[in-house]
């Protein structure tokens, strides 16, 4: 099959989880055989780029920064006059786009044409509460409406942004995978008793503010308890920047047993952070899927996740992973305290959770196969 991906922010340029998603999606299924391209627009690019990156065929479009309110309107406007344009010259069996940012509003006249629901802006304002940007809902509903086929990274996340765009259109579920080969080299048999590590987007909708007021009431019980912090810190809430709101929660004397290492560059430094840990925490406050904790399941460690959302696909708790009230910092110290006490066996749950990812999550094995499977159907080919 030619596949086609459309994505601005395909690695190594600036990118994230859309652009993290699509290199994972596009190298699995270019190592299994198939023709994959990935086309996107870029305002840091003068002329265009074509390049071929561990299998995939990159083509990078350049495009002006415009400041005007309308920005969001006249991107939208060049991406669909140019891609129609390379549409022209190059075809495909499969093109896929994701919901988020309304990209296609009047959708592409092709079969084989997915829209792939990672949660767009009006699936996370509704469920945090957030006025948002009207016309990037309505945007990103168009999107929507007009796809021939639907995907969604979790069951949740299909029904709940379906019933927010009102259509009653069919969705497959498509859970999203982790290279567990790669990440089997980072697993280690022994672990730092106590010690607790967040590794995710440091902003407050990941429940990180939560995080540090549990984390009082886990060291008030196990002094020697240790919370690392590992991800980029340029959240600002009324001018304080997020490592300064994350330390105004945690009391004085617990302080000293916090680590909060910024972004760290190098992705084995993260893997080896998490395999040494106790206890892997996530305690969003929502997600589309949440690839974070899959990771960490991965390395076999025990996990705590979010009892809301997509969390029960993700993780059976008390069987491979810990689900939260993550609203509550109370309940989030008392899971953590639990397994602390050895109420719950941290290696227990870690081998469950390395089975359930190798059954669900695992990329080659599981995501791929299913991308081929899911793409040969819409396309009436027999397997």
């Amino acid at each position: 099959m030619k596949i086609l991906y459309i994505c601005n922010e395909y690695p190594p340029h600036k990118h994230g989880g859309i652009g993290s998603f699509t290199r994972d999606i596009a190298e699995g299924l270019a190592s299994g055989n198939q023709d994959v391209t990935v086309w996107g627009l870029y305002d840091t690019i003068p002329t265009e780029v074509n390049e071929k990156i561990n299998d995939v065929k990159v083509t990078r479009v350049p495009f002006p920064l415009v400041k005007s309110r309308f920005k969001h309107l006249f991107f939208i406007f060049i991406l669909n006059l140019k891609l129609r344009k390379f549409l022209k010259e190059h075809t495909f069996d499969i093109i896929e786009c994701q919901e988020w940012q309304g990209l296609l509003p009047v959708g592409i006249n092709h079969p084989g044409f997915v829209i792939r629901l990672h949660g767009a802006a009006v699936f996370f304002d509704k469920l945090l509460n957030r006025p948002g940007n009207r016309l990037m809902h309505w945007l990103e509903k168009r999107t929507i409406k007009n796809a021939n086929n639907i995907v969604a990274v979790s069951d949740y996340c299909g029904k709940i942004t379906l019933s927010l765009v009102k259509t009653h259109k069919k969705y497959t579920v498509i859970y999203n995978g982790v290279n567990k080969t790669k990440l089997n080299r980072f697993k280690e048999a022994n672990y730092v008793r106590y010690s607790i590590v967040f590794a995710n987007s440091v902003l407050p909708k990941k429940g990180v503010l939560e995080l540090a007021k549990a984390f009082n009431l886990v060291k008030a019980k196990f002094p020697a308890a240790t919370l690392t912090i590992i991800g980029k810190l340029g959240y600002q809430e009324n001018g304080i920047n997020i490592e300064d709101l994350i330390k105004k929660k945690i009391d004085p004397q617990g302080l000293p047993n916090v680590t909060i290492t910024g972004w760290l560059e190098n992705a084995d430094d993260v893997f080896h952070q998490l395999a040494g840990a106790h206890i892997c925490c996530y305690p969003s406050h929502m997600e589309g899927f949440g690839i974070a904790p899959v990771e960490a399941m991965a390395l076999g460690k025990a996990v705590l996740f979010m009892k809301n959302g997509p969390g029960p696909e993700v993780i059976e708790d008390g069987i491979s992973g810990i689900l939260a009230n993550c609203a509550n910092s109370c309940d989030i110290a008392s899971k953590i305290i639990t397994l602390f006490e050895g109420k719950m066996d941290a290696g227990y749950l870690g081998v469950n959770a390395e089975q359930r990812v190798e059954k669900f999550f695992d990329l080659k094995n599981v995501f791929v196969p299913n991308n081929i499977s899911y793409y040969r159907k819409i396309l009436s080919i027999e397997d």
